[in-house]
């Protein structure tokens, strides 16, 4: 295992032999900005995304603090895992309109969401929000 301390990523070949990249959302760490670590959940998803198209088939797990994340998700990475950071720890997303997450990563890839709640807001609806078909 090696870890590159200077962007807090960290490799290891935890995953059936296959080089794995951690990416660590805190949102708590905001007095400085380090390379490997998001504010948000869609930021470090969008950085494995980027690291995908260069890397190919390069596993990627994103460590996410336990938190309550006010984000829609649109995860395109095949191969991704989701997890909280700490051991028992459990994350939430909240919505109010959108889904909570959408997967799109083409037939016969998988993601993996470990330990975290999916909340829809309270919505309130009127007669004049409604379609009629």
């Amino acid at each position: 295992m090696s870890a590159r301390t200077d962007d807090h990523i960290i490799t290891d070949e935890s995953f059936e032999g296959d080089l794995q990249e951690r990416l660590i959302v805190d949102r708590d760490i905001t007095d400085n900005v380090i390379d490997g670590i998001y504010l948000t959940v869609q930021e470090a998803i969008n950085a494995a995304h980027e690291k995908f198209l260069q890397d190919g088939e390069r596993k990627t797990k994103i460590k996410i603090a336990s938190n309550l994340y006010e984000e829609s998700l649109y995860i395109n990475v095949p191969g991704l895992v989701l997890e909280p950071k700490e051991r028992g720890g459990e994350v939430t997303l909240q919505q109010s309109l959108k889904p909570c997450i959408i997967i799109d990563v083409g037939f016969g890839n998988s993601v993996t969401i470990k330990n975290t709640r999916m909340l829809l807001k309270g919505i309130e609806l009127n007669s004049s929000s409604l379609k009629r078909y």
